[in-house]
């Protein structure tokens, strides 16, 4: 017949560390991480984690803080950049009218010439047009001529005219000089055009 259990038995010494378990699966990728909106610091507030700008830099706290971004409490994320250095006064076009032999120029001085217009590549640039002078804009071609209008209604009789005391022709243009010295000029140039033809 079976005799009754026996007592538990002391317990033993502690068995040595087992090995280090494989490293498990690669997880999923995580959501793109934000960077907070950048704010300005104030002081009397307490940051953590934020971004802030001070002084001209951004920094983000690395603890719960309420210093200064200055503190190591912070990390500087962007310091300000060094102030550039002054520019060369620019320069720009000086309109000198018609080109006259007789006057000085300088860079970029503009002149009128025969319904064109040229500005100075360099100081003296020399006789305009030449090789010191860049042409800007030249006159345009003469146009077709336009459909004839309509005649218009006759107008009433005008005072007696003043005595003509010279008649000039220079090209095209007729300019007729009257005795009180006034003038009036007349375009030819149709005329002659159909007197050529």
């Amino acid at each position: 017949m079976p005799g009754e259990n026996g007592r538990d038995g002391a317990p033993g010494a502690n068995g040595r560390d087992g090995i280090d378990g494989r490293d498990g699966e690669r997880g999923p990728q995580g959501p793109a991480g934000k960077l907070p909106i950048v704010r300005e610091w104030h002081d009397a507030v307490f940051y953590e984690g934020d971004v802030v700008t001070f002084d001209g830099r951004t920094f983000q706290a690395l603890c719960d803080t309420g210093k200064a971004p200055t503190d190591a409490d912070w990390i500087c994320l962007a310091d300000r950049g060094a102030d550039g250095r002054d520019g060369s006064d620019g320069k720009s076009f000086v309109v000198r009218g018609t080109w006259l032999e007789i006057n000085e120029y300088r860079a970029l001085d503009v002149v009128t010439l025969n319904g064109a217009s040229f500005a100075a590549k360099t100081d003296n640039p020399g006789p305009c047009p030449g090789g010191g002078w860049q042409l800007i804009a030249s006159q345009g071609k003469r146009g077709d001529r336009g459909e004839r209008g309509p005649v218009g209604e006759r107008g009433e009789r005008g005072a007696p005219g003043l005595p003509v005391v010279a008649l000039t022709l220079e090209d095209t243009i007729l300019t007729i000089t009257n005795a009180d010295g006034s003038t009036v000029t007349c375009d030819l140039y149709d005329a002659l055009l159909q007197v050529t033809k």
